[in-house]
């Protein structure tokens, strides 16, 4: 260093460059304030990550009670659908009691077409019509 380039002083008995000082202070200065624009950037980015958390909560509570209310509606329907089953099952043995104790009075014969069923259905029909005019006369004749 040249004697020009620097300006000495005596600070409490002691030798201190003031140049050097004043450029280490400047020095300083400048990283405070790149510190200090890093830090805001690192708030804003903060004050960011705090609103999509805030945001994502919102979600959350919203899912949350998306899926107790589909649970409830899954609950009902499963309960439901154990109902319409066991009516199903009830009608089912009924069906089954009530056609065993027909099958004797009913001439069923098993059939492939549609037609044949309609057939069967209708002289099902007319046999319990035949069979009700013979109780009847039968009824009529003890009558008498």
């Amino acid at each position: 260093m040249n004697e020009t380039d620097s300006v000495l002083a005596t600070v409490d008995g002691c030798i201190v460059d003031v140049k050097k000082l004043k450029e280490k202070l400047e020095k300083s200065e400048k990283e405070r304030l790149t510190t200090d624009a890093n830090f805001n950037v690192a708030k804003n980015a903060l004050n960011d990550v705090r609103n999509q958390v805030g945001e994502l909560k919102k979600s959350n509570e919203v899912l949350k009670d998306e899926l107790t209310r589909t649970k409830e509606m899954l609950k009902k329907t499963e309960t439901t659908e154990k109902s319409n089953k066991d009516e199903l099952e009830t009608f089912r043995r009924a069906t089954e009691r009530f056609y065993e104790r027909i099958k004797e009075y009913v001439n069923v014969k098993p059939s492939s077409s549609s037609s044949k069923e309609k057939e069967r259905e209708v002289a099902t029909s007319s046999n319990a019509v035949k069979g009700k005019e013979k109780d009847t006369d039968n009824v009529e004749a003890n009558n008498e």
